[in-house]
């Protein structure tokens, strides 16, 4: 959908700029002719607030003139346009990846815009158009912004042949010499929201500038909140493994938030780690049914074909598609939720509001008390585990082995950043016990199904001789992976105490 930008074509903001430049003595260019001039209308829609402008985003309609349409501009110079269509209503395909943004709040006009489009067109000796420069004089008529109309002027450039970046460059060198700045709509845009009145916080008598830790903390979660705005509409368009990337941003953040829960407002804090908990359980049913999906295609293709018999695979993507189907609904409903909504509004508010001074703030020994307390639940867990062998609560127990090995991880991860320096080697320990547990349980839970479903087969009266093949194959690797965790238990044990 998206235009991704290049040198052969830029938008200049000329709002201060001197005469429209001169292109005869640009490399070919043999003639200047003026093209017809074009005035065409532009309806611009935000929110109330000017959520979208105020990021950077422009989305707007344009009738008459050159590329009719539905236009979105974001702020890394990607840009899409759709067909106007019959009808005036948003198209759902600019709309859809916009919602991080939206929240829930409904998108208005914000202003209607007259253009006024100059052009110039750059002639090689053959006759052939080099390139288009156009320069453009914007009124724009404010619906929600306080003030009188606003006016804009900006000048771009389209080179035909985009290897000509001679000429590209000379256009921009030309544009910038005559006073322009690279810009676009957005940044015209910006005067329009820079009137809107803003909710702003009591900040009340002058504060201590925040501690190395504060800092960090807000720096930590503001960038984990840049990774979920990244995020967001790749998961709305399936973009692969964007639910797996998300899912784990959540885990991070709930992470973070857990080490520094005495330093947040309890209640709010509270929330956000449950509310947390409940958006990654939503991505990990999606992300689990795509893996295991994934799994079972690969395991029935490495069998010999004589060693297929009945229809294996159709019966792995029809239960496992009807699973993945409903998991990814549940997403869409939550992703479109005023939940969704409130919890990054919540995140949002977090970092805004963590910057602050207010009360003693956690320092970098109780930062490293939160990884020795996830550490000592990790040795309890394996304790644990050790005492059910040979039971049938061992596979359970090594689970929560691998749970306790992933909170300490993720707190690790949390942690390193706020000057605990080995928590990070901590970490990465627990990391590999997580990751050879993952394999041992993603054995497990493959083995049951394949169970349940050859049982299934043989009930509808098909061959059920691959099924046990690949139940039986399932419990080895489950065996295999647990002894390697064993040997790292051995290994490990001894380092996963008292570090910070």
């Amino acid at each position: 959908m998206a235009r991704t930008p290049s040198a052969a074509h830029g938008t200049f903001d000329a709002s201060v700029a001197g005469r429209f430049p001169e292109f005869d003595s640009l490399s070919d260019v043999a003639e200047v002719r003026s093209g017809e001039d074009l005035v065409f209308e532009e309806q611009f829609f935000d929110t109330e607030d000017f959520r979208l402008g105020s990021h950077g985003i422009v989305l707007y309609r344009r009738t008459g003139g050159p590329r009719e349409g539905w236009h979105l501009e974001l702020p890394d110079g990607r840009s899409a346009v759709e067909p106007l269509g019959s009808h005036q209503s948003l198209p759902a395909s600019l709309t859809d990846g916009l919602q991080f943004y939206l929240r829930g709040r409904q998108l208005v006009r914000s202003a209607d815009v007259t253009v006024v489009r100059r052009i110039a067109l750059l002639i090689a000796d053959d006759g052939g158009e080099l390139a288009e420069a156009a320069d453009e004089h914007h009124r724009a008529e404010p619906l929600i912004a306080d003030g009188g109309p606003r006016a804009w002027r900006l000048w771009d450039y389209e080179v035909r042949e985009p290897s000509n970046k001679r000429l590209a460059k000379e256009l921009r060198t030309a544009f910038a010499e005559s006073g322009a700045e690279p810009g676009g709509r957005s940044s015209s845009l910006l005067t329009l929201a820079a009137s809107v009145p803003r909710v702003t916080r009591d900040e009340g008598p002058a504060q201590r500038k925040p501690g190395k830790v504060q800092r960090a903390f807000v720096e930590y979660v503001a960038e984990l909140l840049e990774r979920w705005e990244q995020l967001d509409p790749e998961v709305r368009l399936a973009t692969p493994d964007s639910v797996h990337k998300l899912r784990i941003t959540m885990r991070r953040l709930r992470s973070c938030l857990s080490a520094f829960r005495k330093d947040l407002d309890p209640e709010a804090g509270r929330e956000l780690r449950d509310e947390l908990q409940w958006f990654g359980r939503v991505l990990g049913r999606v992300r689990d049914a795509e893996v295991m999906r994934e799994r079972l295609r690969g395991r029935v293709e490495s069998e010999q074909a004589e060693l297929v018999l009945g229809p294996v695979r159709r019966s792995f993507d029809e239960s496992l598609g009807a699973e993945h189907a409903e998991a990814s609904r549940e997403l869409k409903d939550a992703l479109g939720s005023e939940r969704y909504f409130r919890l990054l509004d919540g995140i949002t508010e977090l970092v805004d509001s963590a910057g602050e001074v207010d009360g003693k703030w956690a320092t970098k020994a109780t930062v490293s008390g939160v990884v020795r307390r996830d550490a000592k639940r990790l040795r309890a867990a394996v304790k644990t585990a050790e005492g059910t062998e040979g039971t049938d609560k061992h596979d359970v127990a090594l689970h929560d082995v691998r749970k306790a090995a992933k909170r300490l991880r993720y707190s690790a991860e949390a942690a390193a950043p706020f000057g605990a320096k080995k928590a990070a080697r901590l970490g990465r320990r627990a990391q590999k016990i997580q990751k050879t547990l993952g394999e041992h349980q993603d054995s497990i839970v493959t083995a049951e199904l394949v169970q349940r479903l050859g049982v299934e087969a043989y009930g509808r009266g098909e061959n059920a001789f691959t099924y046990g093949r690949l139940h039986a194959r399932e419990l080895q690797l489950a065996a295999e992976a647990e002894a390697r965790y064993d040997r790292l238990r051995r290994k490990l044990s001894a380092k996963l105490g008292g570090e910070g």
